[in-house]
Formats: structure tokens, sequence, C-alpha cells
């Protein structure tokens, strides 16, 4: 699927933002001898000595003439040199010179200081927020193999951040007030203060450190385990982690020798009531209700087990 115009745009203009703020296109970096490219190569020289032109080029995405045109230069100021291989006439080896070797560490420290600086002003949580953001976007992009996907059990942090999601999507699309979000806050306070782990579970969907989804399966009664809180991110629809929370909820609640599993819903859930129907659940009961500044039909589905 190609990518929107709106998600090119935000790309391009977080491009625009970063290359002026990292000072990306000024002619020396951070007003000092180098520019940031020529920085760079000289970072990666001063790590890996003996690395060839054409690796460095590879390693850095640059253009071959591009880098030759930075390389004499650097050499010219007695700063990189070059040596012939040994083993292939045609190829050359790069590393810093005395001079090089001296100079790197101030540079890097300099480089260190405007990170810093980019820090400067922001609270602990709002640093953390921008550590964790560039990981991520390194993470993406550096990998295109998709983090692989977890299942596992309420953690902390996640109980706030479940309740926020359920009224910033689930409200939103079905037009409800904050009345939902309180029901679903209490939903949570309920299942942490009265949590029983023999016969109770939750599962939180995960995929590289982002929450995904989630799943409640609390004790009703001997009999009945219902379900409670079950949602997926609108950008992790359509890979099925809706019928897999349902099944394992099956699978857990068969397990504890529940004879039965119910949920209530609305009939305004389609997409939902699919998933219920694919999963052999039945409608045992549907009834209009005035809720979260609506009216509208509630519905129990239920599966034996």
């Amino acid at each position: 699927m190609q990518p929107s115009p709106d998600s090119i745009a935000t790309i391009r203009r977080f491009n625009r933002f970063y290359t002026q703020r990292i000072g990306a296109l000024a002619e020396r970096y951070m007003g000092g001898p180098y520019s940031l490219a020529e920085l760079r190569l000289l970072h990666e020289v001063g790590h890996r000595p003996g690395i060839t032109a054409s690796a460095l080029a590879e390693r850095l995405g640059m253009d071959h003439g591009f880098l030759s045109r930075k390389i004499a230069g650097l050499s010219r100021r007695r700063v990189l040199k070059r040596a012939r291989s040994k083993e292939d006439g045609r190829v050359f080896h790069l590393s810093l010179t005395a001079l090089g070797e001296k100079q790197l560490p101030r540079l890097e420290e300099t480089a260190n200081m405007q990170a810093a600086r980019m820090m400067e002003g922001l609270t602990p949580e709002r640093r953390e927020a921008l550590v964790n953001a560039m990981g991520r976007v390194e993470r993406i992009l550096g990998d295109p193999t998709p983090a692989p996907i977890i299942f596992r059990q309420l953690s902390h942090g996640d109980a706030g951040w479940i309740i926020h999601r359920h009224g910033a999507i689930i409200a939103r699309e079905f037009g409800w007030n904050h009345e939902f979000e309180a029901l679903c806050a209490q939903i949570m306070a309920d299942f942490i203060r009265n949590y029983q782990p023999e016969w109770e579970r939750s599962w939180v969907v995960e995929r590289d450190g982002d929450i995904l989804g989630s799943l409640f399966l609390i004790r009703e009664d001997a009999t009945t385990a219902r379900l409670r809180l079950l949602y997926v991110e609108a950008a992790a629809r359509g890979l099925g982690l809706a019928t897999k929370l349902l099944e394992k909820s099956f699978e857990f609640a068969r397990s504890k020798g529940y004879a039965r599993v119910v949920l209530f819903t609305t009939d305004s859930n389609i997409a939902a009531r699919r998933i219920y129907e694919k999963l052999d659940m039945t409608l045992e009961t549907s009834e209009p209700f005035a809720f979260a500044g609506k009216q509208q039909q509630g519905e129990t589905w239920a599966i034996a087990l």
C-alpha cells in the first residue's frame, strides 16, 4: 500500500525541521572546522581504521564521487591518510593521521554537547520520550522486518494507557462522551483491586514497546467468566489481534473449568460482532439502554465451553 500524501508531507516536514535543528545544512558544523558530513566521515574512520573507501560509502550511504572529494579534502588538511592495499593496488585503506586522532575526541565532545543542548529545558519525562522516539525511528527505518508481536499480562503503566486509548479511540469512533472513559477506569480499578490470579487474566498486546490492544477476563461466578476492555489500535487492525485475544481468553477459561464466557457490546460495533459470530459466539440478549450520551442497543454475547 502506498503511503498517503499526508504521511509523506509529515516526514518531509520532520526532515526539514531536524536537518535545520542539528545544523546539517551549515557549511561548518557548530562553527567548527568541519561540515557535518566530514565529521561523520572522521568518526567512522576513527572507529574503523583501515576501512576502504567503498565500504565507507556503503556504510554512510554516500555517493562515491562526493565521498572521494571529501576524502581528498581531509587528506590535504592532514587529518586523514590513505594507504594502498598490498593485495589490490586499486584499493586504498583509510585511517586517521596523528593530527586526526588528536582532534577526534574534541570533535566528538562537541557533538555530545550539541546533543545535550538539544535536551536542555526538557523535563525528565520529555527527555525520555524524545530518546525513546528516536530509538523507535531508528529501529523502524533500520530494520524493515516488523518486531514480533507478544501477548503479556498487565504491567506497570499499562492501566492508564489502556483507559486513555479506550477514550481516544473507541469513544471517538462511536461518538460517546466521557462517561465511557469513566466506566473503563472503574473496570480497570476493580480488576486491579480484586484480581484473582487463579481465575482471572489480562492480555496486553505489544510490539516494539507499543501497546496494540488488550483484553481482560474477570470471574463472574463459578461457571461464568466475563470479558472486558477489548480493543485493538486502529493501525494494528487487520492483523487478527482481536480474534487471537478472544481465542486466548477462551483457552484460559476452559483450562479453569468455566462453562461459558460472556461479553457486552452494542449493535453499532459491527466489526466486533462479525468476529464474535466467526468464533461461534451467540447473541443471548439485546435491549435498548442510554449510555455515554447516546441511546443505543446493548447486546450480550456468549460462548459455551
